[in-house]
């Protein structure tokens, strides 16, 4: 059993007024990591969403920027993934974007910390609400975005999910991960692989007959064979 060594703790944000909120982060093989965060009102309408990188070391690499390209209403709840080598995704939910309350979109970054394409929308369904994102990335980048969707019919919650390439091109369609359809299922995370293989777990109601309960998908990803064949 190894020791931990704890650093001093450090503030993340450089922008301090207001709320800074909802911090996810990311690390690399090397310790490289990335911070994000919900911001008030710094992009100067609502909610924005910012990111800080920094090395093994914990020293700041260049300064905090802003993630988010529509500065509109609320972007919120964001979520990081980190691959390898260090290219990153964010995440986050996005109000009226799609044209239909909130949203889920998303932006690449290289490991320079360059934008790569522009910011993309995950959902394709944007009936009804596309709530709190998570996002897992493999050792290539290629990635995994999960979010709580409202059901159509009913004002109660399904999980769905959707691949991407580490270029940000749709790997298939949006799918549901729950199967049982009663009553809510929400607040889902994902985990991933180096070889692209993932796990969705989320919290269902009712589900094992006693209030909440947490249940899980497993995936088996044949597509990311050829990626892990040349590491």
């Amino acid at each position: 059993i190894h020791a931990l060594t704890p650093s001093k703790e450090f503030q993340v944000n450089t922008y301090t007024k207001d709320m800074q909120w909802y911090p996810d982060t990311a690390m690399n093989a090397n310790g490289d990591f990335v911070v994000v965060w919900e911001s008030e009102n710094q992009d100067g309408d609502i909610g924005g969403i910012f990111a800080q990188r920094f090395n093994s070391q914990g020293q700041r690499v260049k300064k905090e920027f802003q993630v988010n390209t529509n500065i509109s209403s609320v972007q919120g709840s964001p979520a990081v993934a980190m691959d390898r080598a260090g290219n990153f995704v964010v995440v986050w939910e996005s109000y009226s974007q799609d044209g239909d309350r909130f949203g889920i979109f998303g932006q690449i970054y290289k490991k320079t910390g360059k934008k790569l394409n522009k910011e993309f929308q995950v959902n394709t369904t944007i009936k009804n609400h596309q709530l709190f994102p998570d996002v897992a990335m493999d050792a290539k980048g290629n990635f995994v975005v999960t979010w709580t969707m409202v059901r159509k019919k009913k004002n109660m919650f399904d999980i769905f999910a959707q691949r991407f390439s580490r270029t940000g091109e749709p790997l298939g369609d949006e799918f549901q991960v729950n199967t049982y359809v009663d009553n809510n299922q929400w607040l889902s995370q994902v985990g991933m692989d180096r070889k692209g293989n993932f796990v969705i777990v989320w919290e269902s109601f009712n589900q094992d007959s006693d209030s909440g309960g947490v249940y899980a998908q497993l995936y088996s990803c044949l597509l990311y064979t050829s990626d892990a064949a040349d590491e």
